[in-house]
Formats: structure tokens, C-alpha cells, sequence
């Protein structure tokens, strides 16, 4: 019993293999959020988005360098 009560500081394979499970998740996670970003993000910049009254959220030469950053951290 007394062993098993004593912190030797060791992971246990279970928490060995949770660990890279977590770590896969994580990757996983990250790499989707980035895709969606890169998604909108294209999306906002060739002029698919919409206003909600219709109009294009960007237009290339016309829309200011505020309006194109307010819409870039809307996106975010």
C-alpha cells in the first residue's frame, strides 16, 4: 500500500497515451480554425460576402483600408 500512495513523478502509459490523444486533438482543432479563417478570409477579399442590405462588403479600389480592417476583424 505504501507504494501505492507515493508520487515517483513517472507518467503511467494511460496518461502517456492521453497525452498525445490531447496533443492530436489540439492539432487537429487548430488546423480546422485556421482553414475557416483562410475560408472567410478569401471569401471577404473576392467580394462574396454581403452587407445585410445586399450590397458587397468589399470592392477592390473602392472600399477604404478601415472598412477592409473592420471587416477583417469582424471575421476574427
Amino acid at each position: 500500500m505504501a507504494s501505492i500512495s507515493e508520487d515517483t513523478g513517472e507518467e503511467t502509459p494511460l496518461q502517456v497515451r492521453l497525452n498525445g490523444v490531447a496533443t492530436f486533438i489540439g492539432i487537429v482543432g487548430l488546423a480546422v480554425a485556421l482553414f475557416v479563417l483562410i475560408v472567410l478570409l478569401c471569401r471577404f477579399f473576392t467580394g462574396n460576402t454581403k452587407n445585410p442590405d445586399g450590397t458587397t462588403q468589399f470592392v477592390h479600389g473602392k472600399t477604404s483600408v478601415s472598412k477592409s480592417i473592420d471587416g477583417v476583424v469582424h471575421i476574427i
